[in-house]
């Protein structure tokens, strides 16, 4: 299956060195967020999270962000990013109907 690391990982193998990202002060190599990926999809996985799933990730922007997000796309789930700006009332308590929901393990918001 094609997914979103699958580009990170050809970088990662002919140019390990080359940076990926660049966020405020972080400078993450490709080979760095390759790694940071595989760890967040097995975190995710562990989790409970399968292919065809929904990860809703309430946070801001962030290497953290990309990681979860191509996290997802390597387990074959899908990523749904909800606006932080979203006023708590408004909030879907369950973004995603069938299969499993995660948010961001953030003080504000916990593991569903």
């Amino acid at each position: 299956m094609v997914n979103l690391s699958a580009f990170i990982r050809f970088h990662a193998l002919r140019t390990p060195d080359r940076l990926a990202l660049v966020y405020g002060d972080q400078r993450i190599s490709y080979a760095d967020f390759l790694d940071r990926i595989g760890r967040m999809a097995a975190f995710l996985h562990r989790r409970g999270v399968r292919e065809g799933d929904v990860v809703a990730v309430v946070m801001k922007n962030s290497a953290a962000f990309l990681e979860i997000a191509f996290a997802a796309s390597h387990l074959g789930a899908v990523f749904l990013p909800i606006n932080y700006r979203l006023a708590a009332p408004r909030s879907p308590s369950s973004p995603a109907t069938p299969g499993r929901c995660w948010s961001s393990p953030t003080p504000n918001w916990r593991l569903r």
